[in-house]
C-alpha cells in the first residue's frame, strides 16, 4: 500500500505526544498512544483488504503474508532493544528478571505488569513503555478473525458495531470487577489502561475507516459530521466529568478539572469514555488527510514526515535516552525540573533519540523492509 504523507506526520504528532508525557510536559501525552491504535488499524485493515481484493481464493496465505511483514516490521527492533537493554542491565547490576524477559518476548509485557506474574525482581525502567507494543501484537494476532467476521463482508458490518459498544462494556467490567476486588483507584485504572479486550474498538475505528473508506468520502458534509462527532464526544466528556467531580466529589476550583483527562482515570466512568476522546479526534484527523483538507497540509511537510517514518524507533527508544541522560546529568528525575528546564531537557532527549532511531532505521531496519519487499505476493 501507499504511504500517505500526512499519516506519517500524524505518527510523529502521536509519538511526540508520548515523549512529552514522559519528559513531565504534557500529562494528557498518553492519548497519542490510542492514536496510533487508531492508525494501526487503519493501515493493517486497508493492506489486509487490498490484499484479499487481490486473492480472494487464498485467504490462508494472504494471513500467512500479513503475520509476516507485521513480524518483520515489528520485531526486529524490539528485540533488539529488549537483548542490548538486558545485556547492558545485566551488566550494571548482575541482575536479570528472566520472569519479565519471558513477558517481553512473549508480547504479554501488558499482562505482566497488570497481574505481576513474573514475580518479584529488579526490573530496568526503560521496559515500561513496551507494553503498548504487546497490545499491538495481540490486536495482530487476532486481526484476521475479526476481518473474516466483522469486517469483509458488508453484511456483517452489524457485528463489528456489535464490537465497539462491547469494548466500553468490557472497560467498565475489567474496572469494577479489579475494584470489588482490592484494588485502588490506580491500580483499577492501570489494569483498564493497559488491557488488550478493552481497547480493541480503538483498532477497530481505524480498521472501519479503512474497510468503507470510499463510502465516507464520498459521504456529502462527512468530514465535517465526523469532526463535530469527535468535537461533540470530548466536550461532553469533559464537561461530563468536571461537573461530576463539582456536584459529587465536591471539588472547587482548579482541582475539578484534576483527572479529567490525565492523572487517574478511574471512577465517574471515566475508565470507560476517557478513550474515545483521542480515538473520535485521530479518526476524525485521518479523515481530513483523507480529503485533502488544508489545515492537514503541514503533516505532509518533509521534518514531520522524517519523524513519522522512523518513530516506531524513536518511541521504543526513547525512555531509554530520557534514563540514561537522568543518570548523567545532576538530578534523579526530569520532573524535579521547572518547565523551562524540562522543555530544555525534552528538546535534547529528543534530538538523541531521533538521531538514534535514524540510524537504526537507515542501518538496520531497512534491512528488513527488503525483505518484506522480496515477498511481495
Amino acid at each position: 500500500m501507499q504511504r500517505i504523507q500526512a499519516i506519517d506526520g500524524l505518527r510523529a504528532i502521536a509519538m511526540t505526544m508520548v515523549f512529552l508525557q514522559h519528559c513531565g510536559l504534557m500529562p494528557f501525552g498518553w492519548m497519542g498512544v490510542w492514536v496510533f491504535y487508531v492508525i494501526s488499524g487503519y493501515v493493517v485493515c486497508k493492506s489486509f483488504h487490498k490484499q484479499m481484493l487481490r486473492e480472494p481464493e487464498d485467504p490462508a496465505g494472504v494471513v500467512r503474508h500479513f503475520m509476516f511483514r507485521r513480524a518483520t516490521r515489528i520485531w526486529p527492533v524490539y528485540f533488539l532493544y529488549v537483548i542490548v537493554s538486558a545485556l547492558a542491565f545485566y551488566l550494571f547490576t548482575g541482575v536479570i528478571n528472566w520472569g519479565e524477559l519471558i513477558a517481553l518476548f512473549g508480547f504479554v509485557y501488558n499482562w505482566e505488569m497488570i497481574f505481576d506474574f513474573a514475580g518479584p525482581g529488579v526490573e530496568w525502567p526503560g521496559y515500561g513503555h513496551l507494553w503498548t507494543i504487546s497490545v499491538e501484537q495481540q490486536f495482530y494476532l487476532i486481526f484476521p478473525l475479526i476481518y473474516f467476521l466483522f469486517i469483509h463482508h458488508r453484511a456483517t458490518f452489524r457485528g463489528a458495531l456489535l464490537i465497539l459498544l462491547l469494548s466500553p462494556a468490557i472497560r467498565f467490567a475489567m474496572g469494577f470487577w479489579a475494584h470489588e476486588g482490592g484494588a485502588d483507584d490506580g491500580l483499577s485504572a492501570f489494569l483498564v489502561y493497559a488491557s488488550t479486550f478493552g481497547h480493541v474498538d480503538a483498532f477497530l475505528f481505524g480498521a472501519l475507516l479503512a474497510r468503507h473508506q470510499d463510502r465516507i468520502l464520498s459521504w456529502e458534509g462527512g468530514e465535517k459530521n465526523i469532526w463535530l462527532a469527535a468535537l461533540s464526544v470530548s466536550a461532553v466528556y469533559c464537561l461530563a466529568q468536571i461537573l461530576t467531580k463539582a456536584v459529587v466529589l465536591k471539588r472547587q476550583g482548579i482541582a475539578q478539572m484534576q483527572d479529567v483527562v490525565s492523572g487517574i482515570l478511574y471512577g465517574q466512568l471515566q475508565e470507560v469514555f476517557v478513550y474515545y476522546v483521542p480515538v473520535f479526534l485521530g479518526l476524525a484527523v485521518i479523515v481530513s488527510i483523507l480529503k485533502g483538507s488544508w489545515f492537514t497540509r503541514p503533516l505532509a511537510w518533509g521534518p514531520m514526515v522524517w519523524i513519522g517514518q522512523i518513530s516506531y524507533g524513536a518511541y521504543v527508544f526513547h525512555i531509554a535516552a530520557i534514563y540514561v541522560l537522568t543518570l548523567i546529568m545532576p538530578f534523579e528525575n526530569v520532573r524535579d525540573l521547572g518547565i523551562v528546564g524540562r522543555f530544555a531537557f525534552f528538546l535534547l532527549a529528543y534530538g538523541l533519540t531521533l538521531g538514534a532511531a535514524e540510524c537504526s532505521y537507515r542501518m538496520f531496519e531497512t534491512r528488513f523492509s527488503r525483505l518484506r519487499m522480496s515477498v511481495v505476493r
